[in-house]
């Protein structure tokens, strides 16, 4: 199969907080048209439509954060482990760091 003939995940235009702002004036304010105001930004209707219903839905015009892993490795213990050993050795390398702390707490892995 050719390059051109796969398939690509559209590429998503980004659209800046001000602009997303004039939008929403325009149509909850103004009571502009959904389809004249993505006209006049050369936007889809849709995506108009989009940013108007976040905005309703959720009180908030800007993207929410993506996913991800957010746990941490490290614990409360941990951290304050760090903050006492860096206290008292400032300028302490990061292997010591790490070995100080895998001394201490034995069954956690550093990679």
């Amino acid at each position: 199969m050719s390059q051109q003939n796969k398939k690509r995940k559209p590429k998503y235009q980004k659209i800046s907080l001000q602009i997303k702002n004039q939008i929403i004036d325009n149509v909850n304010n103004k009571g502009l048209p959904i389809r004249e105001v993505a006209a006049n930004f050369q936007l889809a209707a849709s995506t108009v439509q989009s940013i108007i219903e976040v905005f309703d839905q959720e009180n908030q015009i800007a993207s929410k954060s993506r996913g991800g892993d957010k746990r941490s490795i490290l614990n409360k213990q941990h951290k304050e482990f760090f903050e006492a050993v860096i206290k008292e050795e400032l300028w302490i390398s990061i292997l010591d760091l790490a070995q100080k702390l895998v001394n201490q707490f034995p069954n956690i892995q550093i990679y």
